[in-house]
């Protein structure tokens, strides 16, 4: 019994996991069965029937279904034909789809017009056609026994299912080596009719014979690397075998020769829709038993209607290209087929301004709402451009096959393109900013950087720049892609939001000058930096650091030397809270009483200013311990820094050097040369006879620069609240003058203290200041306001100035029928009703008037908290629709001018045109992860074999592991729950 018992159980539609343990199921079910039978009649004897039947009836189910879940059953059930399940097509649609690549091979160009339809009749030979044809096919049958060899491995490691893996492994490469010496057998025809060399049949014959005599499949898999091996060459040869008839077929054709020359002016979504939808292409080809469901995506996937073959009728004649060749045979006339150019059938438009693969295969599987998915077809260029950067098909389910087919060329196209413009977000009136703009041309063109032009927008006169260096492919070490860098200085003159537009001149025969002009927005900025440096002696690094200040025009700098007898600092707690950055220069704790310190303070954690604490001669952090609020403003812990000390060089010439610290490396901050963009330079720097180093710093404390001798930090940052303290352990860096000169030390004051104060607002009037991170933003970006109100001491007006407690953010929609106008955009706003001004003047940097903004606003964001009492507050505005705005200040007073700050949202080609060379790699990777292929617009004809070939990979039924179900539990609790009611209902529990 216990051997014919598997057979019997066989036939029923369940699968044992652990067959072997069927005897002891059985042997445990008999026990059980024996041990109900003995006991329960004897207790079920007085309960009337049927219960005297049901209740061991249902102690026995239970026990039956444990012991049968000792060999772990599992319950199989056909799969349904509707199954089979839908291919989802996905369609770029982003910008770089709609260009042309130019440039194709003529032989690519032949294959693509075949497979298109587009050809002559009989103009290509239908024996290359299926060779071709035959030879995808065994590349097919190669990859099922490869997939099959790994599930070998899989197997043996699970312990299940070994026989049946070698099974698919021995047949896969049997039918390898059977398509082998078929399509040998084949060329073996052509090959005595035509020339010997490369390309010819005979050499393709060649490399296909070790195909014919594949290595056995081995154990361990040995066979696949030679198998791959000799899968290549053969590929490399049908290639050329290929490539040579179609360049011939090219050149001795005119007919050919014309379609193929039209077919080069197509862009790539326009061929890849006509290869979807002309008579016979993938459509047709599918037929009504696969159904199609079609997205076109850029970051997204949007659902298109479903779309039908488009019929014969649907074509009309292409206008001829050129003329027929009068010694071509009739059936290669230059009698054009009829083409059709899908615009209309598939109404797709290139706009997308990035490309998500991975986010749009997502959304498009969820858009299925759980339907099966039999396939999914990805047509694209490649480019991700933006969005994730994750295994794009780590979204389907297992079994699914990628199939993505590259759109664009296998060579980049023709084309130049400004890549990167690096400018600063915002700049003071006056100032000379460094605008730097990295060029590159691809297919053979070369970008040159000298004739890149720099317009800057706005003003009396908009200036055309040259560049002012130059840096050229292997001059710079950056410059390993190729690309070439033009660099210009820019001085703006006059405050608000500039433009500034980079155009690279467009080559001659180039596929897009889209990508050849770039625009950055300059937030020039009339308010100065508000310094006060207050120094307790008159050394030499205090006068040159008010002299490096005082020098530019941004910086609004206080400064004195006070008494050395009597140090006191003249500024009232008002002027203390009224500036950016504050520097005491080996200042003694006393030389600010109580109220003066306090109002540190509150610069710093609250108004978000920054304190400078330059240690000189005479600094001593021991005598700050008495006074709490400056002490905390130190970097030193010194609970655990008893005695903080001055570290002084013990040779006859200062060499205590400074490094920058590990998080300021390359940082902007201590560039002290443009060209030095790894912050080198400081070791070449003089060094210094003392130092006060911050051996034990307190939590969050940041190393600027550091003793690189004892790597102990000398200056540092640390963030107390809102604002910033910076501690300075030397009063030597005016040694740095001795070889560099002024340059150096001046650049290194002059970067410190504008890192250190807060970045200027854009408009500023009275009290009340505005500023946005960014004036120029995509779509969908959100965007973030500060707003900063003084208190009303710290202000010269004589009449109080009444702000109240609706203090708030007002966001206007600008009329974009006055852009072209582009009129200059005032600072503030009146709270009255005004008229436009005459003055208006056009040029202006970015948006028509404010004045002239509709009268409503569209968003309004409430500031409790930060009105009269003075404040900083930085909110999120949100986001916006493309379009012209500003965001204005606004609150119930009405003799006030409120600041306003012009803002403009719009989608930018910028990334997505940069580089429209193709990535067919990435293709490549997304689908062989899943078992899928990489085809061209001309394989597409192969979707139905590859579908085909996956879903007999896809096992024919369902399983439904019954050992583990939770139905189990159900099940067994439920019976020995209704047994226990029963019982109890019959007195016998």
């Amino acid at each position: 019994m216990p051997s014919t018992l598997p057979i019997l159980l066989q036939a029923l539609p369940v699968r044992w996991q652990s067959p072997w343990l069927l005897p002891l199921v059985l042997g445990l079910g008999a026990a059980l069965t024996a041990a109900v039978l003995w006991y329960y009649p004897g207790q079920v004897r007085l309960v009337r029937r049927p219960w005297r039947y049901v209740i061991p009836l249902l102690r026995l189910l239970a026990f039956s279904a444990l012991a049968i879940s000792v060999a772990r059953p599992v319950a199989l059930r056909a799969r349904p034909a509707e199954d089979k399940g839908a291919l989802i097509v996905l369609i770029d649609r982003s910008a770089s789809m709609g260009i042309a690549d130019g440039g194709r091979r003529p032989a690519d160009l032949v294959s693509l017009a075949d497979a298109l339809g587009l050809l002559p009749a009989g103009a290509r030979a239908e024996s290359s056609a299926a060779i071709a044809a035959e030879f995808e096919q065994l590349q097919a049958s190669v990859g099922q026994a490869i997939r099959a060899q790994g599930d070998l491995d899989y197997a043996r490691v699970s312990g299940r299912g070994i026989e049946a893996a070698e099974a698919r492994v021995h047949k896969g490469v049997e039918e390898s080596r059977q398509l082998g010496r078929l399509l040998a057998a084949r060329l073996l025809g052509l090959a005595g009719a035509a020339e010997a060399g490369p390309g010819s049949p005979a050499a393709v014959q060649d490399k296909l014979k070790p195909l014919a005599e594949l290595p056995p499949a081995d154990l361990r898999g040995a066979w696949i690397a030679e198998t791959r091996r000799r899968l290549d060459q053969a590929a490399a040869a049908m290639t050329r075998f290929q490539d040579v008839a179609d360049r011939k077929l090219y050149d001795g054709n005119p007919a050919v020769r014309a379609v193929c020359l039209e077919l080069e002016k197509r862009t790539r979504l326009e061929m890849a829709a006509e290869a979807m939808v002309r008579p016979g292409g993938l459509l047709s080809r599918l037929g009504a038993d696969t159904p199609v469901l079609l997205f076109a995506f850029d970051q997204s996937a949007a659902a298109m209607p479903s779309i039908a073959p488009a019929p014969a009728s649907a074509t009309r004649p292409a206008e001829p290209t050129g003329e027929a060749d009068p010694e071509a045979p009739a059936s290669v006339s230059a009698e054009r087929p009829p083409v059709v150019w899908t615009s209309t059938l598939m109404p797709i438009t290139p706009v997308g301004t990035t490309t998500d693969i991975a986010g749009a295969l997502t959304a498009a599987l969820a858009a299925t709402e759980g339907r099966p998915v039999r396939g999914v077809l990805v047509i694209s260029d490649g480019q991700q451009v933006g969005g994730s950067t994750g295994n794009a098909a780590a979204a389907l389910p297992p079994g699914v096959p990628l199939i993505t087919v590259a759109a664009a060329g296998l060579q980049p196209p023709r084309d130049t393109a400004v890549l990167d413009v690096d400018s600063p977000p915002a700049a003071f009136v006056g100032e000379t900013i460094l605008v730097r703009a990295r060029v590159r041309g691809a297919g053979g063109i070369t970008a040159d950087p000298a004739a890149v032009r720099l317009t800057i927008a706005g003003g009396d006169d908009p200036a055309d720049l040259s560049p002012a260096a130059i840096e050229k492919p292997g001059v710079n070490a950056k410059s390993t892609d190729g690309s070439a860098y033009a660099q210009f200085a820019v001085r703006i003159d006059h405050p608000g939001v500039t433009e500034l537009v980079v155009r690279l001149p467009p080559a001659e025969g180039e596929v897009s000058a889209e990508n050849n002009t770039v625009r950055r927005w300059v937030k020039v900025l009339p308010e100065r930096i508000r310094v006060a440096a207050y120094a307790g002696s008159a050394g030499w690094d205090f006068q040159y650091l008010r002299s490096a200040l005082g020098r530019r025009d941004w910086f609004a700098i206080e400064s004195g030397v006070l008494d050395p007898g009597r140090p006191r600092v003249p500024l009232s707690p008002a002027q203390i809270l009224a500036q950016d950055v504050l520097v005491l220069y080996d200042l003694p704790v006393e030389a600010l009483d109580r109220e003066q310190w306090y109002a540190v303070d509150r610069l710093v954690t609250q108004r978000g200013g920054s304190l400078i604490v330059v240690a000189g001669p005479g600094f001593n952090p021991a005598s700050f311990v008495d006074q709490p609020l400056a002490s905390a403003l130190l970097p030193f812990n010194l609970q655990l820094e008893k005695k903080p000390a001055w570290r002084q060089w013990p040779g006859d010439r200062p060499s205590i050097r400074l490094t920058p610290g590990p998080e300021f490396l390359r940082s902007d901050l201590l560039r002290l040369s443009d060209a030095d963009l790894a912050n080198r330079r400081w070791q070449d720097l003089p060094g210094a006879w003392r130092v006060f180093p911050v051996r034990v710093p307190r939590p969050g404390v940041r190393t600027i620069l550091r003793d690189a001798e004892t790597n102990q930090a000398v200056v540092t940052e640390m963030k107390p609240g809102a604002g910033r303290c910076f501690f300075v352990g030397t009063h030597e860096t005016w040694r740095w003058r001795s070889k560099g000169g002024d340059a150096e030390q001046e650049r290194f004051w002059r970067q410190f203290v504008r890192y250190a104060a807060e970045e200027p607002y854009a408009s500023q009037t009275g009290r009340l200041a505005l500023d946005i991170d960014q004036v120029a933003a995509a779509p969908g970006m959100s965007i973030h306001a500060r707003v900063r109100v003084l208190p009303q001491e710290a202000t010269a007006s004589t009449r109080p100035q009444v702000i109240g407690d609706d203090l708030r953010l007002e966001v206007y929609k600008v009329d974009d029928t006055l852009d072209r106008a582009r009129h200059r955009t005032p600072s503030a706003v009146p709270s009255a009703s005004v008229t436009p001004s005459s003055e208006l003047r056009p040029g202006a940097p970015l948006l028509p008037s404010p004045l002239l903004a509709a009268p409503e606003p569209i968003r309004v964001i409430r500031l409790p908290g930060i009105a009269d009492g003075g404040g900083r507050t930085r909110v999120a505005i949100g986001d916006l629709p493309p379009g012209h705005f500003e965001v204005r200040l606004a609150g119930t007073s009405s003799d006030l001018s409120w600041p306003v700050v012009p803002l403009l949202i719009q989608p930018s080609l910028e990334l997505e045109m940069k580089n429209l060379t193709g990535d067919p790699d990435r293709l490549r990777r997304m689908a062989e992860s899943t078992g899928g292929r990489l085809l061209k617009l001309d394989q597409l004809a192969a979707v139905p074999g590859l579908l085909a070939a996956a879903a007999d990979q896809r096992p024919r039924v369902v399983e439904w592991s019954l050992w583990d179900s939770p139905w189990l539990f159900v099940f067994v609790v439920g019976c020995l729950g209704a047994e226990w009611a029963l019982r109890k209902r019959a007195g016998l529990a």
